[in-house]
């Protein structure tokens, strides 16, 4: 979630919704960074330029880079090259005080969840608390057991401060790509949520349930995998949400999860189109997860993948709703689909992983529209000038990058 926010923010999810605004009008809403002044809910652009990658990272020294910030930190994101295969190990981070040499907070992952040119994020084992004019330095060192090797993300030449990145001990022209990830606090409510559509998905605060809304409806799975109604005042960091209009497509019997959404796509002809998809009936098996909630400081997204329950149903009637998002606007939103299922009798739901869809009809709703609401409230945001910025060249770098989540 948090990396839709990242997005947002930088030059090239800028250029895209100035292009969606100019050309298209007002269907469909993507949530993203809703409420004003809510700082500790976006996250802070350190430098989102990763035009080059580094050299590979060796285990004694690795990459540093020095950088300042008013604000808490509580995790950190970087955006990595592979060489010679996956790297597999422990990516070790340490973050310091650049002026003093106090050691603040440390983090560990595993290397083999990083996904090549993908921002990553890595949860601090301290929350620090940000002061005015502070100075920090984020030091990456790789434990590496295969032949895989790990670079990082960088600008090519351009150096945003008088501060140092180093890569294997020695000076590097340019800056290291990182990201402060702020929390997955709640950015908008259910009552809010509603003012913008009647049928939708989401997760709420701190990853609390797998959300799906039908009929003006929400309902929430949590870790019990029960299905429940839930307030007004529900806060949820991100949500897709837009009032219900679908038309019939077709039936279909017997088919798994990834042909029947590759049949909707071939139907709908339309690859390069967000749409939202309706399935009602009867899945012979179906499997749904819901992520555990989480509390501050959080975890990664990468950690918060083990921390999650797992469902199991046979027979079961109900709707699976989802989400189909263009591979162009990957980064915005995931590209491919993502969808949510509730029983008919409104017990049993969550994120669906895996289904056979015993018989069904198959309801689509094309969109002309991607909507985005943005933190047009917040001063870093609005005044930052993105005349300067490599608007063009963040373009073709991410279209050379056709990665998944």
């Amino acid at each position: 979630m948090s990396k839709i926010k990242d997005f947002l923010k930088s030059p090239l999810g800028t250029a895209l919704c100035a292009a969606a605004a100019c050309l298209l009008a007002v269907v469909l809403v993507w949530l993203a960074a809703v409420r004003p002044n809510n700082d500790k809910s976006l996250s802070e652009r350190i430098s989102d330029d990763y035009s080059q990658y580094s050299a590979e990272l060796d285990e004694a020294n690795g990459a540093a880079q020095t950088f300042d910030t008013d604000n808490d930190l509580l995790a950190m994101a970087f955006v990595f090259g592979t060489s010679n295969g996956q790297p597999t190990g422990e990516l070790h981070l340490e973050l310091a005080d650049a002026d003093t040499g106090e050691v603040l907070a440390r983090s560990t992952g595993d290397m083999a969840n990083i996904v090549a040119g993908q921002y990553t994020g890595m949860g601090l084992d301290t929350p620090v608390t940000g002061s005015a004019g502070r100075r920090y330095r984020v030091t990456l060192k790789p434990e590496y057991t295969g032949s895989g090797r790990l670079t990082v993300g960088c600008s090519n030449g351009a150096v945003l401060w008088n501060d140092t990145f180093t890569v294997n001990g020695e000076a590097g022209d340019g800056t290291l790509a990182l990201l402060v990830p702020g929390l997955l606090e709640g950015t908008t409510t259910i009552g809010e949520l509603l003012t913008h559509g009647d049928t939708g998905i989401g997760t709420g605060e701190g990853l609390d349930g797998e959300l799906i809304i039908l009929d003006g409806v929400a309902y929430k799975v949590g870790q019990s995998g029960v299905a429940e109604r839930v307030p007004d005042d529900f806060t949820m960091p991100f949500a897709n949400v837009h009032h219900a209009a679908f038309q019939y497509q077709c039936e279909r019997r017997d088919i798994g999860l990834e042909d029947l959404n590759n049949r909707i796509v071939e139907a709908n002809g339309r690859a390069n189109t967000f749409f939202s998809v309706i399935v009602r009936g009867t899945f012979s098996f179906i499997k749904t997860r819901a992520v555990i909630k989480q509390q501050a400081p959080y975890p990664t997204l990468v950690e918060v993948a083990d921390r999650q329950a797992m469902f199991l149903r046979h027979d079961v009637k109900g709707t699976m709703l989802g989400y189909f998002s263009p591979e162009m606007f990957h980064g915005a939103a995931v590209a491919g689909f993502h969808e949510h299922f509730l029983s008919d009798d409104r017990t049993f739901g969550g994120h669906v992983l895996d289904a056979v869809l015993d018989h069904g009809k198959i309801y689509s709703q094309v969109f002309d529209t991607l909507v985005q609401h943005l933190p047009v409230d917040d001063p870093e945001y609005r005044n930052h000038d993105f005349r300067h910025d490599p608007i063009a060249e963040a373009i073709t770098a991410a279209e050379g990058d056709k990665a998944g989540n």
